[in-house]
């Protein structure tokens, strides 16, 4: 079991480095769909955005019509697709503004729980890279057409910074959780990450409350001064963005906070002016969110904000499921240790 949980995160590291050489959105879907190909040994891997085909890979990618590749996403986890035969079919969409779906078809051996994993988060970094990209190259549009002049050029070098910073920070993240790096060191290095790419005000990430499942702990944070901690340590499911991320399983944004019915009081009283939440999830069910929030009244969090607190959100899950599968191991081995001890106890005697 660790070995699979290794391989799921050292493909997922290999993966943010791939797509990091990429520099238009297709070269991006390219990449990737290459990428996937070969480390899912699938048939064939497509990058779909909205209900175009942007790239397709595999040995018998050339099989398979885009408007084929397009009826995959809905044919269920096996179909017979045409120019294939019968195939295992996985297939990762992001619930947020962007309408990118990842496609897996192989015709032998099933898709592993932990190759849908890799897929699930494979298409978050993708998302981001492809969004940045698209900026990026509507950007250089308008240089090309000599309206490029120097707060368009500031915005472009933001977004090329931007989308670096945000690659290296999975890739590190990913590399925390690989090391088996203590839970709480790379949960705080999440919420660190997310403080320092957005720039926003707060950052603070929930988890349900063992004792108490109506109820959520903050469990790290960024930005959050002492004073306001201790009111909003444990508040109900439901209240603030969070809560709402938790209660609806869904991306929460909210650009009026005072407005919000679900609203903290101490936050707007503090004067917290937009918030955004993604849920978080271990082993496919939610246990808490990501939640970011700002004090600016001009902050909007747009599909590029939102496709990141998504990504981060999936790391902390990643983080989560990871943590568990260990210490279920290791309860395994306790039991295996004793039971041992028992039988060579009663061997002896």
């Amino acid at each position: 079991m660790r070995d699979r949980d290794s391989w799921l995160v050292d493909a997922l590291t290999r993966f943010v480095n791939v797509v990091a050489q990429a520099d238009t959105p297709l070269r991006a879907g390219q990449l990737a769909a290459a990428e996937i190909a070969d480390v899912a040994h699938a048939d064939v891997a497509a990058v779909i955005v909205g209900e175009t085909v942007l790239a397709a890979a595999g040995q018998r990618a050339g099989n398979v019509a885009p408007a084929d590749l397009l009826a995959a996403t809905t044919a269920g986890p096996a179909a017979e697709i045409s120019g294939l035969g019968r195939c295992d079919v996985a297939v990762s969409a992001i619930a947020g503004p962007a309408a990118l779906r990842l496609v897996v078809l192989r015709r032998h051996g099933s898709i592993s729980g932990n190759e849908r994993s890799y897929l699930a988060l494979a298409s978050g970094v993708l998302t981001l890279s492809i969004e940045l990209l698209a900026s990026l190259e509507a950007e250089r549009a308008l240089r090309a057409e000599s309206i490029f002049e120097s707060e368009e050029h500031n915005r472009l070098l933001g977004s090329l910074l931007k989308r670096q910073q945000l690659l290296d920070n999975l890739g590190r993240i990913e590399r925390s959780i690989s090391r088996r790096l203590p839970l709480g060191e790379v949960l705080s290095t999440i919420t660190d990450a997310v403080h320092q790419l957005l720039g926003d005000d707060l950052v603070a990430l929930r988890l349900l409350d063992p004792d108490d499942p109506n109820h959520l702990i903050v469990v790290s944070d960024s930005g959050v001064t002492p004073e306001v901690f201790n009111e909003v340590r444990r508040t109900p499911v439901g209240s603030g963005a969070g809560g709402r991320a938790v209660a609806e399983d869904a991306l929460v944004v909210i650009e009026d906070y005072a407005a919000e019915s679900a609203a903290l009081e101490v936050f707007v009283a503090g004067g917290v002016r937009a918030a955004i939440a993604a849920p978080v999830h271990e082993g496919g069910v939610v246990v808490g969110s990501l939640t970011v929030a700002s004090y600016d009244p001009a902050r909007s969090y747009g599909p590029i904000e939102q496709e990141t607190v998504l990504a981060f959100a999936e790391h902390v899950s990643l983080a989560l499921t990871d943590a568990r599968t260990v210490e279920a191991m290791q309860q395994a081995e306790n039991v295996k240790d004793n039971l041992l001890a028992m039988v060579s106890h009663e061997l002896k005697t």
